[in-house]
């Protein structure tokens, strides 16, 4: 499938878009307001802050969850004990914050020092979509346990960046 630079940025765009409209992370606004400023030869380091504000973000998420959370951690019977499933898949999703963070933070950081002056853009939108899909679909199977059924969204997302960043250093 050969794409163009311009077909590329339109994907990504719109996925953005899509993703924004669906309200599955506050850093899709984000990422489509550093694209959409984005100006010619500018890819590298458009990469790198989309990867950056998203680990950020996820960060204070993270923080900010795990906030609410401790604030009933001592109450054994809360939602139902220590080992009940909404109780685990919250501690999924809060930890799934700071984890998927790490990850945006070392594709970031690995291309800024492997120098690549045309980073792939797909396992950068990959990762980002991975680190709002995991929370969010703690949270929903948390609240239904059926959704847990949608795990395959942030695993493939998570899965095809790290395929695709490993295929790219492999075949340059």
């Amino acid at each position: 499938m050969d794409m163009t630079n311009g077909t590329v940025k339109q994907a990504v765009t719109k996925f953005l878009r899509f993703l924004a409209r669906q309200s599955l992370g506050v850093m899709c606004p984000v990422a489509y307001r550093i694209l959409r400023y984005r100006a010619p030869g500018k890819e590298r380091r458009i990469v790198i802050e989309l990867n950056v504000w998203a680990a950020w973000i996820g960060i204070a998420l993270g923080l900010v969850s795990g906030s609410i959370q401790g604030l009933f951690f001592a109450r054994e019977d809360w939602l139902g004990g220590y080992a009940s499933w909404p109780r685990r898949m919250l501690r999924l999703g809060h930890i799934s914050f700071f984890g998927i963070a790490f990850l945006n933070l070392a594709y970031a950081n690995a291309i800024y020092l492997l120098g690549d002056a045309r980073p792939a853009v797909l396992p950068s939108v990959l990762l980002i979509a991975g680190a709002a899909l995991m929370p969010a679909v703690c949270y929903l199977a948390a609240w239904r346990k059926g959704l847990r059924h949608l795990f395959f969204l942030p695993v493939l997302s998570l899965l095809g960046a790290a395929s695709l960043f490993i295929s790219g250093g492999l075949l340059s």
